[in-house]
């Protein structure tokens, strides 16, 4: 539902800001709100500057929330027992930054914070308009489809309604034109079906006038040309086949050598002091701007500790492990961790392990070498794998048009607990312990770790790099990139999400010059 009372006089009496509030989604859904003021109420209450209907927005308290702006900083502070999130993390106090996203109560009222300098108009630019629909759709569903969807269905309200006059008057036109430019096509598509319509009953006519006056040798010759075109069908139905085949075969043969990777990292000061969290005197993690948790070599909380996952995959009998860098050393690739280091921290890889699917067991893992100039890293499991047969590198990279299979772990943990059943779900549920590792464990325990296979195009291949269509995504990075003749040609490295889904890898040939160089002798 959406109310206009909700816009309100947005001039700052105490400086030259503007505080306004869009509404994305609740009771004053798609309106826009200029509030002044440096004491700014949230809540059901009728005289709140934010108002929201106790009797459509129930989750809203009468005196609900609060922002507070002094010196030029705005502070969410929530009421006591009251519930409230910015930008998806549960606060009670909050100093807010333009386009945070304010959730009020418990799937209440989803609010855009936008702080300007100088007076603004009630009108959203298109950059804002956009920005809205996406973060609409984000609180409204849970699944990529629904979100899309959702998105969609906004997208008319915000640009016809809540943008300038000159926008809306464009999207107006941009609109009318590509209507009319599909009811064109549908048209067109209509006479065109009838016009070969219309060629087929000729065909068929002339055909049938032929068939009468055929002779003997003349069926002779159709006959043949008529097996000749089924063989040819037949061959190409077979080969599709066997493409079919070899994909199996190799994913078949391959996944057993292909890693799941988890690690661990945290950071020592100068004095050899760890990043802790700062606590609160009333025990909570104190919050910066953003909504990100405060660390400090004096923070009284626990170690600060960053978790991920990788893939990587067998390439000896002596345990050694192919994957990339940024896998093995995420700290060099990680902006914030990267801002960590500038200041003069040092990273400490607290664990490393890694698991091979139908081995219950975790191998421990270190870095042997990493490339200085390809993502490449190669790791030691700590215990032969010796049951595990090495994936073969080919001895070149492929060409534009090849089919290639890419294996690994994309989401880590996420997607393997996905592809089990619920019953094995619930008895996570039911067990106390339920931390990264203790999952990967039982999942483990379970035979219930496997990579992900998928199948694709080459698209170009370069000294450096081998472009390809296959999906995957974070967490897949490090697999390798399978021929359909089960040799390794690529690993899996970078996603181009703003180019079609494609995804980078690099050449083969990289790999094996990183294992020359580990492997020769002193």
């Amino acid at each position: 539902m959406e109310s206009e009372s909700a816009q309100t006089d947005g001039t700052n009496e105490t400086g030259n800001q503007t505080i306004v509030i869009d509404h994305l989604f609740g009771f004053h859904r798609g309106s826009r709100q200029l509030v002044a003021g440096d004491r700014i109420t949230i809540g059901s209450s009728s005289n709140a500057t934010i108002h929201f209907p106790a009797a459509h927005e129930p989750a809203v308290a009468p005196h609900h929330a609060t922002i507070v702006r002094h010196d030029g900083v705005c502070e969410l502070i929530v009421a006591d027992g009251e519930h409230a999130q910015v930008n998806g993390i549960e606060t009670t106090r909050h100093l807010l930054s333009s386009g945070d996203v304010i959730v009020v109560g418990a799937h209440g009222p989803v609010l855009k914070f936008r702080l300007y300098d100088g007076i603004r108009n009630k009108y959203k630019t298109i950059p804002e308009a956009i920005a809205d629909c996406r973060d609409s759709a984000r609180h409204q569903k849970n699944s990529v489809v629904g979100r899309a969807i959702a998105f969609i269905r906004a997208m008319p309200h915000e640009m016809l309604r809540q943008t300038a006059p000159w926008t809306r008057k464009l999207s107006f036109a941009l609109t009318t034109l590509l209507v009319f430019s599909t009811i064109y096509l549908v048209v067109r598509s209509f006479q065109l079906a009838g016009a070969l319509d219309e060629q087929a009953e000729q065909v068929l006519s002339l055909i049938q006038a032929n068939d009468e006056s055929m002779t003997n040798a003349e069926l002779r010759v159709l006959q043949g040309e008529l097996e000749s075109k089924l063989s040819t069908t037949v061959e190409r139905v077979e080969a599709l086949e066997a493409l079919t085949a070899a994909g199996r075969k190799v994913v078949a043969s391959s996944a057993e050598s292909v890693m799941l990777l988890q690690g661990e990292y945290g950071f020592v000061g100068p004095e050899g002091r760890e990043l802790r969290f700062v606590i609160t005197p009333g025990g909570q993690p104190l919050m910066d701007r953003k909504g990100y948790p405060v660390v400090r070599p004096d923070g009284t909380g626990e170690p600060y500790r960053s978790q991920f996952t990788g893939t990587g995959f067998l390439v000896s009998s002596g345990g050694l492990v192919i994957t990339n860098r940024h896998v093995a050393a995420p700290w060099e690739f990680e902006p914030s961790a990267v801002a960590v280091l500038s200041m003069g921290y040092q990273p400490v890889m607290n664990r490393m392990i890694g698991y091979f699917p139908n081995v219950s067991k975790a191998f421990d893992i270190k870095l042997v070498l990493g490339s200085s100039t390809e993502d490449l890293a190669l790791l030691r499991c700590e215990g032969d794998p010796k049951d595990i047969p090495p994936l073969q590198l080919g001895d070149a990279s492929v060409s534009p048009g090849d089919e290639v299979i890419v294996l690994g772990y994309p989401t880590g943990i996420r997607a393997l607990l996905a592809r089990t059943d619920l019953h094995f779900v619930n008895q996570l549920l039911e067990e106390s312990k339920r931390d990264f590792w203790y999952i990967a464990r039982r999942l483990s325990e379970e035979g219930r770790i496997a990579p992900l296979a998928t199948r694709g195009i080459v698209g170009q291949v370069t000294p450096t790099a081998v472009v390809y269509d296959a999906e995957t995504t974070h967490g897949g990075s490090g697999g390798p990139v399978m021929s359909l003749s089960g040799e390794v040609v690529a690993i899996n490295t970078a996603i181009l999400t703003d180019f079609g889904g494609s995804n980078l890898g690099v050449p083969v040939e990289a790999a094996r010059r990183l294992l020359d160089l580990a492997t020769r002798p002193d």
